[in-house]
């Protein structure tokens, strides 16, 4: 599984890899929000599909070129 950003035309500009089949969010993160981390989840898949791949349910960072950006906090 992959994590893909587009331009605003659409085109293919990066890629990153991910040793699980399940990524279930992408949130930016740390001081300048340029550090991805990715959820995964393992619910619903089988025995076998979690055998194959240990990571699944693990959270995963990575680093980006593009910051994110900043989201106000909600108050009901």
């Amino acid at each position: 599984m992959e994590a893909r950003r587009y331009s605003p035309a659409g085109e293919l500009i990066d890629q990153v890899r991910f040793p699980v089949s399940n990524i279930t969010k992408i949130a930016f993160g740390g001081d300048d929000l340029r550090t991805a981390y990715a959820t995964t989840a393992r619910q619903m898949l089988s025995a076998e599909t979690i055998a194959k791949q240990p990571l699944i349910g693990a959270l995963f960072e990575f680093e980006v070129s593009v910051p994110g950006v900043p989201c106000p906090l909600v108050r009901l």
